[in-house]
């Protein structure tokens, strides 16, 4: 039907269905064709209003719907249309392309199913050329679709299969143009898929002086529709290089029928001559390796032996073609018999296993054999094919294997039972008792070194006796070589080695052990030693791998629990030997810093410090002499040089000693020291000294005399200066640096130090501020009542001698106030010294 516009005079207003004859002038034969039709002929009326003004009764045939029903309701053609092609008719009517080519829109049945419909419409014009109707014819197109979408469906998986196909594949036009080309097509003739799409077969891949003439061929297969299904040609390349290709084609048709190109499969058969050669390679490879491969036929006569079969069995091949295996081949006692080999093989199954066969020279030789059928094109047995592997190597090694993963589980079991002791030497003792345990090992011996000829046993076990003590040095010899072969990693050796000079020593070790294995540990820096592990029995390779391997696990263990105690113990050692050194040359002098009467400058004490010779820091000096045992010593030692040096001290400040609680509770040690004193003395404690019982401290001071007094150092600094202030009720407090420090520019320092004061008054104290620096915080002290004071504003620490005679004779009779005078009154109370 023609889709241009008709003009037609004016619509009239609905009413009931007009004859289509009306409509049309009249004309019977149109109405009976219109009625008769399977189509369904139909014209919409738009303006002005809508109506179905005539729809065929084929309607009711196509859609379930009676054409009385679409006249009663004329949006029932909308609604019965498929929501996304109802969406899509009204963008085309919008795009004025409606009466264009026919329509394919889905219709819902009055049984619930879609159909397509194909509707061909035309436009009708009034006569200013408004649209007010619109005729039309439309037909069920449901199958016409759903072979198409078959077809598709079928054409992609048809190029789906050859798009994955290891084969060229290629489909090309009635013209020979290239529609298809697979990417194994593409990436064997160096062209990329879409350079081929498009372009002639025939002008890419045939030479200028074949292409005419099989363009010529190709077209009388298209217009005779018969065509060659297989043959052969050659191809170039992109690189021109030539190939010949085996083609299996068939003709591509559309729905009617009509050839509309060929589709073909090729294989390269340069490729298959490759895969021949490749054959060809295997065959001799076959020849070449290693593993015996025997062909027979179907009676079990062998047909064929390789190299490898002679030279396993000692048979010649040309001895052995003709003859069944059974009849030539020597077995051992470990054989399976070729009875039930045959068995299996005359029932169609394959049979693999292993066998014993007696070589040559009368050994045994283990075999790994794999026999199966062959078979024929029709599934008859047409032969057999054995292949033997020699695995007599590989079944020692695995039972080398075997017998590694049993001790390992031993080593396991044994590691997994030992702890850190309480001394080095009883864990060392667990350790060698725990190697002892395991079979085969006679002697066990935990060796430490301490440099390249200080080697001793920590820890010796040994059942069948050592010449050896725990302790006791290794000979200079012996040492040397073990220091020295333990650099390069663990190893095993004989006891005696004639060549070597240390073989004497290393022999006597252990009573009849024959055989040692060591294993080097170390822990970080410093301790190092060796894991010593000993057998008397003549060992196998495997054994000795085996013991090996043991002293290098047990090695690792030693480092862990043993390392950290030997290496904390060499610390210790090597502390308590440098504070001996300090100790036995007196490598300490004493300073003295005073502590002055804020208000006028004058000393009325000195605190006697200790510097060492090597400027080591006092604190972590006199921490680590505590941690080795040695802090009574040095702190002994630093206060016999102050009391010796304050001598030479201006007469009457008091000397001020920093002792701990410890040095405090010694008694006489302390008493014999302060005896020498010739001036009052003030024993200053940190809050870091804890002390179990206070009131054994006051005691032990006060025996001390009554010009011995107590006072708390580095007071605010911590919980415990309060409970110092409060159990030991001292004569001082001093007043921590860090408080002082800034103390005129900071309230909250300031409020702590007045807490303090309170706290010191209450308890007939005296407040030392330590760490005075500026004018400003020496004021600001003075105007909180601290009288008292320290610190580099005043003098920086310097020896005795280096402090002159005091100008003022009534400054430097400041002594200790009794306890009942309040601090800020000290100055006026202290007028001589108590004891003189």
């Amino acid at each position: 039907m023609s889709t241009r516009a008709h003009r037609s005079p004016p619509a009239t207003t609905a009413g009931p269905p007009p004859d289509p004859s009306s409509v049309h002038g009249g004309d019977d034969r149109f109405r009976l064709l219109a009625e008769r039709s399977r189509d369904v002929i139909f014209r919409y009326r738009l303006r002005p209003d809508r109506a179905v003004e005539y729809v065929s009764p084929s309607i009711q045939t196509l859609t379930g719907y009676t054409a009385a029903e679409l006249y009663a309701d004329p949006n029932l053609p909308f609604r019965r249309l498929h929501p996304e092609d109802r969406a899509a008719l009204a963008q085309r009517t919008r795009d004025g392309r409606l009466f264009g080519e026919p329509i394919l829109a889905r219709w819902l049945h009055r049984d619930g199913r879609h159909i397509w419909l194909e509707q061909s419409s035309t436009e009708i014009l009034d006569e200013d050329g408004r649209r007010i109707a619109i005729e039309g014819v439309a037909r069920d197109a449901t199958r016409s679709v759903e072979a198409r979408e078959a077809i598709a469906a079928s054409e992609a998986r048809f190029r789906s299969a050859l798009q994955d196909l290891k084969l060229h594949a290629t489909i090309v036009d009635r013209e020979g143009r290239i529609v298809f080309a697979n990417p194994y097509l593409a990436e064997r003739t160096g062209w990329t898929q879409a350079e081929l799409l498009g372009r002639n077969t025939f002008d890419v891949f045939d030479s200028v002086e074949t292409r005419e003439a099989k363009r010529a061929s190709y077209r009388e297969a298209i217009t005779s529709e018969v065509s060659v299904p297989t043959w052969e040609s050659d191809w170039f390349t992109r690189d021109r290089e030539v190939v010949r290709i085996a083609w299996s084609s068939n003709f591509v048709r559309d729905v009617s029928g009509r050839i509309e190109g060929i589709a073909s499969v090729g294989e390269d058969v340069t490729k298959r001559q490759q895969q021949e050669a490749g054959h060809a390679r295997l065959a001799a490879a076959v020849d070449q390796t290693t593993e015996a491969i025997v062909v027979m036929g179907p009676e079990g006569r062998i047909q064929y032996a390789n190299p490898a079969f002679e030279r396993s069995s000692g048979i010649k091949a040309a001895d052995a073609v003709g003859r069944r295996p059974w009849c030539i081949l020597p077995t051992g006692p470990a054989h399976p018999g070729f009875g039930p080999i045959r068995r299996e093989l005359q029932a169609g199954r394959s049979w693999s296993g292993a066998w014993d066969l007696i070589r040559p020279d009368g050994s045994f030789r283990r075999e790994e054999v794999s026999v199966a059928s062959v078979r024929d094109a029709t599934g008859v047995i047409a032969g057999y094919v054995a292949v033997a592997r020699d695995v007599t190597r590989i079944r020692e090694i695995q039972d080398i294997l075997d017998s590694a993963t049993l001790q390992r589980a031993r080593v396991a079991r044994a590691l997994g039972h030992l702890a850190v002791c309480d001394s080095p030497e009883a864990t060392g003792n667990g350790i060698t008792d725990a190697i002892v345990d395991l079979p085969g090992v006679d002697f066990a011996m935990l060796l430490v070194s301490d440099g390249a000829a200080e080697i001793s046993p920590l820890a010796i076990t040994a059942p069948l006796g050592s010449v050896l003590k725990v302790g006791e040095r290794l000979p200079h010899d012996l040492a040397t070589h073990l220091y020295q072969r333990a650099q390069d990693g663990p190893w095993s050796q004989p006891c005696s080695d004639p060549t070597a000079d240390w073989s004497t020593s290393m022999d006597g070790l252990a009573a009849d052990v024959t055989t040692l294995a060591f294993a080097p540990w170390a822990h970080g820096q410093g301790t190092s030693g060796l894991i010593v592990i000993g057998t008397s029995r003549t060992p196998t390779a495997v054994d000795d791998r085996a013991q090996l391997s043991t002293a290098v696990e047990f090695a690792a263990t030693t480092r862990t629990l043993v390392g950290p105690a030997l290496a904390e113990r060499g610390v210790a050692q090597r502390r308590r030997a440098e504070i001996d050194g300090v100790l036995r040359t007196s490598a300490f002098r004493a300073v003295f810093q005073p502590i002055v009467d804020m208000s006028t400058g004058s000393a009325i004490g000195y605190e006697a410090l200790t510097r060492f010779d090597d400027g080591a820091s006092p604190d972590e000096r006199f921490a680590a002499a505590g941690r080795c045992g040695r802090g009574i010593e040095l702190e002994s030692a630093t206060l016999e040089r102050a009391i010796a040096d304050s001598i030479d001290l201006p007469a009457g400040p008091w000397i001020s000693l920093n002792v701990s609680a410890s040095m405090i509770m010694t008694g006489d040690q302390l008493a014999t020291i302060v005896r020498r004193r010739t001036r009052p003395v003030v024993l200053e404690i940190t809050e870091h000294d804890a002390i179990d019982d206070y009131e054994a401290v006051r005691d032990a001071v006060a025996l001390l005399g009554p010009d011995v007094r107590i006072a708390v150092d580095d007071a605010g600094t911590g919980v415990a200066n309060f409970n110092h202030i409060v159990q030991l009720r001292p004569d001082f407090v001093k007043i921590d640096s860090s408080l002082v420090r800034g103390v005129d520019n900071d309230l909250t320092r300031q409020a702590l130090i007045i807490g303090l004061h309170h706290f010191a008054r209450t308890t007939n104290g005296w407040l030392v501020a330590e760490g005075v620096e500026t004018e400003a915080e020496r004021r600001a002290l003075l105007a909180m009542g601290i009288d008292f004071g320290q610190g580099f504003l005043f003098a920086r620490p310097t020896a005795a001698r280096a402090w002159e005679q005091p100008q003022m004779p009534a400054a430097s009779e400041v002594s200790l106030a009794p306890r009942c005078c309040t601090p800020h009154r000290a100055r006026e109370a202290v007028t001589s010294i108590v004891g003189a």
